[in-house]
């Protein structure tokens, strides 16, 4: 998705350090007690995560409710390496990096999103709009709104009676369309490859 600032120039190092929003689990049975997001880097570089930041955005105004810094979680993620933010008990998969995230920490939808803001370049590097449309996000401290969705949004949601995740499918795929990146699968994998 990657939208920039009007003045600024892109170089070939930006274009092969990216990182996506990679597998989400917002609804579980009961309390929702394991969520988590799932941020990937499928690029062939190390991407510092020290001006990055997960922002989580109330569909009912626009606006940010929730801010998780990635530095928090180390200071870079290696090619092919994993990020999950989650609550305590999820387990992830050895080598990921993850940060804890407490209670119900993700929206339920109709619509909520994510976004994922470098705050040193007030950049969105990538996003997710999920049970509906958000075009115009206002994140604090970042001039302007923001685009949550990425060509035609993913029409799916999860689901409080069946464990599904909401995943890039094929792993870590991005062609800016959400509607054919994005599917619901039954296996969930936090800090692994989605299953294709």
């Amino acid at each position: 998705i990657m939208q920039l600032p009007s003045d600024a120039l892109l170089t070939i190092d930006d274009l092969l350090r990216f990182l996506v929003i990679n597998e989400v689990d917002y609804d579980q049975s009961g309390t929702d007690s394991i969520s988590f997001i799932e941020i990937f880097n499928p690029s062939c570089n190390i991407v510092s995560l020290n001006a990055l930041a997960v922002v989580l955005v109330n569909g009912n105004d626009n606006t940010e409710y929730s801010r998780f810094n990635l530095s928090t979680a180390g200071a870079s993620l290696t090619a092919g390496q994993y990020l999950v933010i989650r609550n305590s008990t999820v387990t992830i998969s050895a080598g990921a990096l993850s940060m804890n995230a407490s209670g119900d920490f993700i929206q339920n939808g109709a619509p909520d999103g994510i976004a994922l803001m470098d705050i040193g370049t007030n950049t969105l590097v990538d996003a997710l709009s999920y049970e509906g449309s958000i075009t115009s996000a206002t994140i604090t401290g970042f001039t302007g709104t923001f685009n949550l969705v990425e060509g035609t949004a993913f029409a799916s949601a999860d689901s409080n009676t069946t464990d599904v995740s909401l995943s890039r499918r094929p792993n870590g795929t991005d062609t800016d369309n959400a509607a054919t990146d994005w599917a619901l699968i039954t296996s969930i994998t936090p800090g692994a490859a989605n299953p294709d």
